[in-house]
C-alpha cells in the first residue's frame, strides 16, 4: 500500500525548496497540494474507501509532474532528477496506520483505573490472574486484541509493578 502522508510531506518538502530558492510556484500547486493533503486525511480517516480515489488521484499526479517540471526549468535536470528520487522513495515507504490510543473506555465506572495490555507482549500468567482477582480487578478482552484491566489505583499499580518485574525477569533469564 502507498504511503499517500509521505508522499504529501515529500511535495510539501520540495515545494518549500523550490520557494527558499526564490523560485514562485503556481498558485494551481498550493491547490493541488491542499486537495491532496485533505483527501490523505480522509484517507486516514477510511483507508478502503478511499485507497483506489487517491491512487489514481489525478490531482497528486499534476502536483508531481508540475513541480518536476517547474523545477527542471529553473535549476536543471540532475535538481529535478534528485526529487524525482526522493518522491519515488516516498511512493516506496511501507504505510503503517496510525495507533489509536484510547482516553476513554465505555463500561469503566467512574474513578476506576485502567490499563490496556497487548496480550502478545505481556500475557497474564497464573500469579498476575490471582493478583487481579485479590485486588477486585476486573478484565474484559477487547476487539482489537488488548486485554482491559480496570479497578483501584493501588490494584492497577500493583499489577504493572509485578508485570514489569516479569518482563525484567524475562529479559535476565
Amino acid at each position: 500500500m502507498i504511503n499517500y502522508k509521505s508522499v504529501c510531506k515529500t511535495l510539501e518538502s520540495f515545494m518549500l525548496d523550490l520557494l527558499e530558492k526564490g523560485l514562485r510556484v503556481p498558485e494551481q500547486i498550493f491547490e493541488g497540494l491542499t486537495l491532496t493533503r485533505n483527501l490523505m486525511l480522509a484517507y486516514e480517516k477510511n483507508p478502503q474507501g478511499l485507497d483506489l480515489e487517491l491512487e489514481n488521484s489525478s490531482v497528486l499526479k499534476t502536483v508531481e509532474m508540475n513541480l518536476l517540471i517547474t523545477a527542471e526549468a529553473a535549476f536543471g535536470k540532475e535538481y529535478a532528477d534528485a526529487w524525482s528520487a526522493k518522491i519515488m522513495a516516498a511512493y516506496r515507504e511501507e504505510y503503517v496506520a496510525p495507533v489509536k490510543i484510547a482516553s476513554f473506555v465505555s463500561g469503566i465506572p467512574k474513578g476506576d483505573h485502567f490499563i490496556r495490555l497487548n496480550v502478545k507482549d505481556f500475557p497474564l500468567d497464573k500469579e498476575a490472574e490471582k493478583l487481579a482477582v485479590k485486588h477486585k480487578l476486573t478484565t474484559r478482552q477487547q476487539e482489537d486484541g488488548y486485554l482491559l484491566i480496570h479497578g483501584s489505583k493501588e490494584g492497577v499499580k500493583t499489577l504493572i509493578e509485578y508485570l514489569k518485574q516479569v518482563e525484567i525477569l524475562k529479559r535476565q533469564g
